[in-house]
């Protein structure tokens, strides 16, 4: 089993804030492949019928649905997923992760003020959306703080004295 002697070494920065993009990149797919394959079975699970042929023009829903559902998910997803692969990408993506998540809080928020009650998979929905923009804005701070630390570091003193410079050999004998 684990030694209690022996402390788990904490997830470095760089690795923590790739698997928050990976793991946000991977919902992000999900959603998009699961609205352009089944646009009807994502909506039910929203409440959302876009099967009725009475409410309007179905074919123009599932248009929309498809497009903003599953096309701009399937974005999402890459740009996370690119961001996780490419370290001059780490931060900015987190920023993109953060302002996506801030804007549907706030979306959510509004909807909340206005009456709107979305039961509880709107409240999931929510508090998944919070837990995200708190992960990526915590990731974009370690990975800053760890850089800047990393950067006005003195170099490391040797731990053995440093060997003396070997003296001048003595002069070679005279010939008389």
């Amino acid at each position: 089993m684990s030694d209690p002697e022996k402390k788990r070494e904490p997830l470095a920065p760089e690795a923590f804030g790739r698997l928050i993009l990976v793991l946000i990149g991977v919902i992000w797919l999900g959603v998009g492949v699961w609205s352009l394959v089944q646009p009807e079975a994502v909506g039910a699970t929203l409440d959302l019928d876009l099967s009725d042929p009475e409410g309007g023009d179905r074919d123009l829903a599932r248009f929309e649905f498809r497009a903003m559902y599953g096309g701009l998910a399937l974005a999402l997803a890459a740009m996370h997923l690119f961001g996780a692969l490419r370290s001059r990408w780490l931060i900015p993506c987190h920023w993109m992760a953060a302002t996506l998540l801030i804007g549907l809080v706030g979306g959510r928020a509004v909807a909340l003020a206005a009456g709107d009650v979305p039961g509880f998979f709107g409240f999931v929905l929510l508090l998944v959306e919070l837990a995200g923009l708190g992960l990526a804005l915590f990731s974009v701070r370690r990975i800053r703080v760890m850089a800047k630390a990393a950067a006005t570091a003195k170099p490391l003193e040797p731990v053995a004295p440093e060997a003396p410079e070997p003296e001048d050999p003595p002069p070679a004998p005279e010939d008389d």
